[in-house]
């Protein structure tokens, strides 16, 4: 039981690690590191047991704005529609607003307007 607890943390621990790493070079402005670092967590976030959906929205609001850097409007919208899909219906009010502030009302509003649950 504790073996596997400790994998549990251990992942937890690994994706935490990655996404520091990625954000530091998203901040210093090194794209190609930062989507080397953060594409692999975008393909098995939902797999790591205990990351919980206010974490799952804050990577994919940091890896959006990797999208939008670069200029993927395309992967941008389906990022920030799926972060935006999970904070509205799971009530994240503060990640919704959090979304907002980083990209603002413009960009959003389309994305918004194709939500199933808009609010």
């Amino acid at each position: 039981m504790l073996a596997k607890k400790d994998a549990i943390a251990a992942r937890k621990r690994q994706f935490n690690l990655h996404r520091a790493l990625g954000l530091a070079y998203l901040r210093y402005g090194n794209l190609p590191e930062a989507e080397r670092v953060l594409r692999p967590l975008l393909d098995h976030y939902q797999k790591i047991p205990g990351l919980g959906l206010v974490h799952q929205v804050s990577f994919l609001r940091d890896f959006a704005c990797q999208r939008l850097l670069v200029g993927d409007e395309v992967e941008f919208a389906e990022v920030v529609k799926r972060a935006l899909s999970i904070a509205v219906n799971a009530g994240l009010d503060h990640q919704t607003r959090r979304i907002c502030n980083t990209f603002g009302d413009t960009i959003l509003q389309p994305i918004f307007e194709e939500l199933p649950s808009n609010r």
